[in-house]
């Protein structure tokens, strides 16, 4: 995921977007039309896509992501109403707040208090907080998803 803290609808660039969607749509597009009819001629198959709550719920600093991730959960839905007859399954994992390599500047300013990144006070500010959003009251790791 390529999703910048300080995005908004007022700074994220078309470009961004069809960026975005190259890397987090057109390649589970890809692999999904490769796999599928070699699925349908064994009569079994399993298609698992990786979602975000925020294609359900949008993100006011990362419009462009939640976009993608909502487009991934459509897909995911279609492509099991499509192939189920088949035996092929199609689901979307939520897997909750994973730090990633790609999170830890993230993290990492947003614990130096004057950094005020706007994404991890996002999260931080939910009813709960941002550790008691997961139920292992932490945030993921990549090896725990895989």
């Amino acid at each position: 995921m390529h999703r910048k803290p300080d995005g908004s609808w007022d700074k994220t660039k078309p470009e961004e977007w069809v960026s975005l969607f190259a890397t987090n749509v057109a390649p589970a597009v890809r692999l999904s039309a490769k796999l599928a009819p070699l699925m349908k001629e064994r009569g079994w198959g399993r298609l698992i896509h990786v979602g975000s709550s925020a294609g359900a719920l949008g993100l006011p600093s990362a419009p462009e992501y939640a976009a993608t991730k909502a487009a991934l959960a459509n897909m995911s839905s279609s492509l099991a109403k499509h192939f189920g007859a088949f035996g092929i399954t199609s689901n979307i994992l939520g897997v909750g707040t994973i730090a990633t390599l790609g999170d830890r500047n993230d993290w990492t300013r947003a614990a130096d208090p004057e950094a005020a990144d706007p994404l991890y006070q996002l999260i931080t500010s939910s009813r709960n907080g941002h550790y008691n959003l997961n139920p292992i009251g932490r945030t993921g790791r990549p090896e725990e998803v895989a």
